[in-house]
């Protein structure tokens, strides 16, 4: 006796727009991923340059930072993956309801298909998916329909996104960073007073040199290894490890684990006034690539391995980073010829200020010593 065939049945509600009438329904991830598939672009006739499927290949990263985040806290797809289902395949229509034949091949992936590579049988329990559901759709109208997806698409600011965690109540790496960027732009004492432009644009107020994104970017590392897994741990009510070996090497580790994000917003401060202090003629000039986003990018990533030798030192005031940086005077001017304007000019004068000042030219190297429990800079030093 044969088995009776397997079935998925999706509530639905009808949709009509110029396209012609599709249907918006709920499907369990688990049931999603068994009958969709992706038809992927390829050559079919070599010789005639004859081309089938609609779909790119999957990138295998990405699928793998879905799969991160589907692990989440506060992981949701609220827009929907949009498929194409034959009419053989459908085997009756209810009111309200869709009921599909379930085997592999049942819905084509018009768009989705990295999102949903992300699923495995390790987390697709209890997780519902948005689904826009085309019958018999023509080949040349799905293609169209993800075309014009992923064509029309425009990347979000990154500034906005991090100008977004004002809006947190829950502490994380981002708000913090977001938050001293925020400060040092207020703060009159700082070198960056009106210097970072907020949402990325400049205003009348911040005429700034660098981004608000930039900035936050080059500091998150300096706080911990991975931010979004340190946002979901604290959302998940973990407690923060002061001695986490993961981000020993993280100058700001112990004074976000002790919330103390005045005390990163002191030694941003303390380092970058010393900074220009030190390279009065270079740091604030349009000609030189310490007034350019590399001259920033490079500080900051000697200001990692030299930030865990000031704590090591219980030290982060103006004085230790006037000394240290006066290691690196001889290395002025900084011309945009040596230094240009790039990745390439940022690698290069970061060596060149790891050699002077670490004596290495290796910036992911560890310092002399490993950063013990010390008292953070007083509000008072300078």
């Amino acid at each position: 006796m044969n088995s009776p065939e397997e079935t998925i049945r999706i509530p639905i509600l009808p949709v009509d727009q110029p396209i012609g009438q599709f249907y918006v329904g709920t499907i369990p991830a688990a049931d999603l991923r068994v009958i969709a598939y992706a038809d992927t672009r390829r050559q079919t006739k070599v010789e005639k340059d004859v081309f089938a499927g609609i779909q790119r290949e999957l990138n295998e990263k990405r699928s793998n930072e879905i799969r991160k985040y589907i692990g989440s806290f506060g992981a949701s797809f609220p827009n929907s993956f949009i498929i194409a289902i034959r009419s053989d395949d459908v085997k009756q229509e209810e009111p309200g309801f869709l009921v599909i034949r379930k085997h592999q091949e049942a819905a084509c992936i018009i768009d989705g298909q990295h999102r949903l590579s992300g699923f495995d049988a390790n987390n697709d329990k209890d997780f519902d998916l948005i689904v826009s559901i085309f019958i018999d759709i023509p080949l040349e109208s799905q293609a169209m329909l993800f075309a014009t997806i992923n064509l029309k698409q425009t990347r979000v600011n990154e500034s906005l996104v991090y100008d977004l965690f004002e809006e947190t109540t829950t502490r994380s790496p981002q708000k913090t960073a977001h938050d001293v960027a925020k400060s040092v732009n207020r703060d009159t004492s700082s070198t960056f007073y009106q210097q970072i432009k907020p949402l990325g644009k400049r205003t009348n107020e911040y005429e700034g040199r660098i981004s608000q994104a930039t900035f936050i970017k080059r500091l998150l590392p300096l706080i911990c290894r991975n931010p979004d897994d340190v946002r979901d741990g604290i959302k998940r009510g973990q407690k923060l490890d002061l001695e986490d070996p993961q981000n020993q090497k993280c100058p700001f580790w112990r004074f976000f684990v002790e919330e103390k994000d005045w005390a990163i917003q002191k030694t941003i401060t303390n380092f970058f006034n010393a900074v220009a202090k030190t390279f009065p003629q270079e740091w604030g000039s349009p000609n030189s690539a310490l007034g350019k986003t590399i001259g920033f990018g490079a500080f900051m990533r000697i200001l990692g391995p030299l930030g865990v030798v000031g704590l090591t030192e219980k030290r982060l005031n103006g004085e230790f980073f006037d000394t240290e940086l006066a290691k690196a005077r001889p290395l002025a001017p900084f011309t945009l010829q040596k230094y240009p304007a790039s990745g390439a000019g940022e690698n290069t004068l970061a060596r060149a200020l790891q050699t002077s000042i670490l004596k290495t030219g290796d910036d992911n190297s560890s310092p002399p010593a490993r950063a013990e429990p010390s008292n953070p800079p007083t509000r008072s030093n300078s």
